[in-house]
């Protein structure tokens, strides 16, 4: 299997549903939580949050990696495993990186081969 096998791409489903009305609603309340959930993360954890930034920020421009990477170069790993979200959300609203819409299978047991954004450092 090469690693393109790996690729996954966004769901085709997702431009519809946004452009739905009735949808479009169901996604807000469900934004609107997880931007609550995030922010009570980043408070948490905001030492460690910092920290994984900094890790980010050692990236080069234009290379691309996913959270896997991250989790393997971070000295301590959080009680709560969604910290990693408030970190990817931090990066991309601080013009750290850009989400690429292509996902591969996570090299972490933990994770099960679930689908992983992959991010590009900018």
């Amino acid at each position: 299997m090469s690693k393109e096998d790996d690729v996954i791409t966004g769901p085709a489903w997702l431009e519809q549903a946004l452009s739905d009305p009735l949808q479009t609603s169901l996604f807000s309340n469900a934004e609107a939580l997880r931007d609550n959930a995030i922010d009570k993360l980043e408070i948490a954890y905001d030492g460690w949050i910092d920290s994984v930034l900094k890790i980010i920020s050692s990236i080069p421009n234009q290379q691309t990696f996913t959270t896997d990477y991250l989790w393997e170069q971070v000295d301590s790993v959080p009680n709560e495993p969604r910290a990693m979200g408030a970190v990817m959300t931090k990066a991309k609203k601080t013009g750290l990186v850009v989400a690429t819409g292509n996902y591969i299978k996570s090299r972490r047991a933990e994770c099960h081969a679930r689908p992983v954004m992959i991010w590009r450092r900018i």
